[in-house]
């Protein structure tokens, strides 16, 4: 009986320390640029890219879409997030940069969420 409730004990603790505190927005086992495994690594910047990630995906939930008379999709804020990644991102060379790069983004992203009315 107590070797059970060792063994539980002991599954249970290793369960709550595998879990991460924080995660990125993206699956760190593929990071593969220098950025990527910055964010990875440091607590900080994988909880400001998970809450990009958020507030990304419902301003493209609410604005991507089908146009009804042409038939073309739209994506605004997609490839202007594709172009921010590349151009802002991906171009720093430090946590520092990294993180003001992600805090002036989600500045920008929280006064596209009250324009949209998110």
């Amino acid at each position: 009986m107590m070797k059970n409730i060792w063994m539980a004990a002991m599954a249970a603790c290793m369960g709550v320390v595998a879990l991460p505190a924080q995660s990125a927005g993206f699956n760190c086992a593929y990071a593969k640029l220098k950025v990527e495994k910055m964010i990875c690594a440091d607590a900080e910047l994988s909880a400001l890219d998970s809450e990009l990630a958020k507030r990304f995906t419902a301003i493209q939930d609410e604005t991507k879409g089908i146009d009804g008379d042409t038939g073309k999709r739209l994506d605004p804020y997609g490839k202007e997030q594709v172009r921010w990644l590349k151009e802002v991102r991906n171009t720093c060379e430090d946590a520092l940069c990294v993180r003001d790069a992600y805090k002036k983004r989600l500045k920008y992203f929280a006064k596209v969420e009250k324009d949209l009315g998110l």
